[in-house]
């Protein structure tokens, strides 16, 4: 056997999170089942900040400026 052929027992030596299709499809499926961000804020959980993306933490932080607003403008209103 030549040295740089493979032998069919070798697997790979990386980090991998699935080794065969079976269970990438099986993986696949988990993700999909996952709950977003926006989901999990709505019940009132908070979001792994990792997965997080910039977009979405400038959207939260555009929607708690426009309730800030809305209620300064509440009270403008009432006096």
């Amino acid at each position: 056997m030549k040295s740089n052929q493979k032998v069919k027992n070798d697997v790979a030596q990386n980090s991998s999170m699935a080794e065969d299709m079976k269970e990438m499809k099986d993986l696949g499926k988990q993700i999909e089942q996952m709950k977003t961000n926006e989901e999990l804020r709505k019940e009132n959980k908070t979001p792994d900040p990792q997965q997080e993306t910039k977009l979405d933490q400038t959207q939260v932080t555009k929607v708690k400026i426009e309730k800030v607003k809305s209620k300064h403008r509440l009270l403008d209103a009432k006096l």
